[in-house]
C-alpha cells in the first residue's frame, strides 16, 4: 500500500499518451447526453434551472464536497486550494459557471479519476459522487436530492 496520498498519485504517461487521448475522446462523444443528464442531476440539486449560472461560492461549495468525497484525507486548505484553482479553470475568467462549463469540468474530473476508458466507468462514476454529496429531500414535485450541508 502506497503511502502517498490517493489524490496525489497517478501516472501521468499513461494518462497522456495518443492512444489514452483518443480513447477518453471517444467516451467524450460516446456519453455526451448521456453525461449530461447525470450532470443536469447536479445542477437541479443546487437549485439552478437549465439558463441559470452557478456563483463562485455555490461552485466552492460543492467542490468542498466532492473533496471530502474523493479524497477524504486532503488537508481542508490543499482542498481550498484546489477549489480556487478549479473555479478559474472551469469559469474561465467569468464571474459565473455556465452548465456546458460545469459539464466539462465534471467529465474533466471523472475522466481523471476513472482507471479506464470505458463509458458506463465515466457514468458510474458521476452518478455514485452525487449520491455520496446529495442527501434526498422532499419537495412540492416529490422526492429529490440537494447538496449535503459541509457540518452533515
Amino acid at each position: 500500500r502506497s503511502r502517498t496520498p490517493y489524490y496525489l498519485q497517478g501516472n501521468r504517461e499513461t494518462y497522456a499518451s495518443d492512444e489514452a487521448l483518443a480513447a477518453r475522446q471517444r467516451v467524450k462523444v460516446e456519453s455526451a447526453v448521456a453525461f449530461r443528464r447525470l450532470i443536469g442531476m447536479y445542477w437541479r440539486a443546487a437549485n439552478l434551472g437549465n439558463a441559470e449560472l452557478m456563483g463562485r461560492a455555490r461552485y466552492l461549495e460543492i467542490h468542498r464536497l466532492v473533496c471530502m468525497a474523493i479524497a477524504p484525507r486532503m488537508p481542508a486548505k490543499e482542498a481550498q486550494k484546489c477549489g480556487q484553482a478549479d473555479w478559474q479553470y472551469d469559469a474561465k475568467g467569468e464571474a459565473v459557471i455556465t452548465f456546458d462549463d460545469y459539464c466539462e469540468g465534471l467529465y474533466e474530473l471523472a475522466d481523471q479519476w476513472c482507471d479506464s476508458t470505458d463509458m458506463q466507468d465515466y457514468l458510474h462514476f458521476v452518478e455514485m459522487l452525487f449520491l455520496r454529496v446529495t442527501r434526498p429531500t422532499a419537495s412540492l414535485d416529490g422526492l429529490r436530492r440537494a447538496f449535503c450541508k459541509l457540518t452533515e
